[in-house]
């Protein structure tokens, strides 16, 4: 019998501690947190929960019964004719807490897209302004023989992937901003600070000349055993240090690979500069052979790629 009964409190503590209460409120975007009235808000039955309904003020709640405090709820829907939810990643991913309400913003039908189509355009424009930039200082440094044909039609390749990638994901991020921006909290991105989350092509150059200056044009380099240290801006300097940095990629995750491939791909042009063609061919042919892989393993077009570095192989 005091079997039972300790096992009877066991499963009523247990049900008590695994249910809670979560508030929250529905507001509609740019109404400065105006409150929507009769939004059905629905969870997945995986989750055990009722719907419910937004009163008079946007208030809701929501009684988890087999939820504590800091577990995450997915695919959560908010509801209401004529109106769409602005910040889906809230309803998507909910992690309750007691503490704050969790909010949902929701904006008339049409709003948003109005406010994707601006922002699509001020994108695109921003990425074509920045291919045009890095072309013409690429074209400068060519003209004045820091680049080689090699060279400036790899960083080319890179400029004009930039800009298509650009293009790929121009309509996510136009989406995003545009919710950012209807969301009750001030905006905390802008479309150039949301393009600068990688690094451009443009300052990838502009670092590789601080790392590899290009000096000591008149160095003849007989042999990469000879020691660099009198010459630390030798191409041969430059060489050694681009082979160390290879080495640590090749040895690192598959995140490195694509790095990798870009990295043994410019060795191939900077040997190919200092006459040495058998390591020239080498380089080349793991670059394309890395991007095979990468073609397989990530399901990505890298066509392009590979049909540069069999047309340089083909030259030398």
């Amino acid at each position: 019998m005091m079997k039972v009964w300790l096992l009877f409190l066991i499963m009523v503590s247990g049900s008590v501690y695994g249910q809670m209460t979560q508030y929250g409120r529905v507001v509609e975007a740019g109404a400065q947190g105006k409150p929507l009235q009769g939004v059905a808000i629905t969870v997945p039955s995986v989750h055990d929960c009722q719907p419910t309904m937004s009163d008079r003020n946007g208030n809701y709640k929501l009684v988890f019964r087999e939820h504590q405090v800091g577990d995450v709820v997915h695919g959560v829907r908010a509801e209401k004719k004529g109106y769409e939810v602005v910040n889906v990643h809230v309803t998507r991913n909910w992690t309750l807490t007691p503490k704050d309400s969790l909010r949902i913003v929701m904006a008339p039908l049409g709003q948003l897209r109005q406010a994707k189509e601006r922002y699509y355009d001020m994108v695109e424009a921003l990425g074509v302004s920045r291919y045009d930039s890095t072309m013409a200082f690429l074209k400068n440094q060519y003209e004045q023989k820091l680049l080689t044909p090699m060279a400036y039609e790899y960083w080319k390749g890179e400029a004009e992937a930039e800009l298509q990638q650009c293009y790929e994901g121009l309509d996510a991020l136009a989406d995003r901003l545009a919710r950012l921006e209807m969301r009750e909290d001030r905006m905390e991105e802008t479309v150039a600070t949301a393009l600068a989350g990688a690094t451009s092509v443009l300052d990838t150059y502009q670092g590789f000349l601080v790392v590899f200056p290009k000096k000591n044009k008149e160095l003849v380099v007989s042999s990469l055993e000879m020691d660099t240290t009198l010459v630390p801006d030798s191409l041969l300097a430059n060489l050694r240090m681009m082979d160390d940095y290879a080495k640590v990629l090749e040895a690192d995750n598959a995140e490195s690979l694509l790095r990798y491939a870009k990295v043994v791909s410019y060795m191939g042009i900077m040997y190919n500069d200092a006459g040495q063609i058998v390591k020239a061919r080498a380089c080349f042919e793991k670059a394309s052979a890395m991007y095979h892989a990468l073609a397989l393993m990530e399901g990505k077009n890298y066509t392009r790629q590979i049909e540069r570095l069999d047309s340089w192989l083909k030259e030398l």
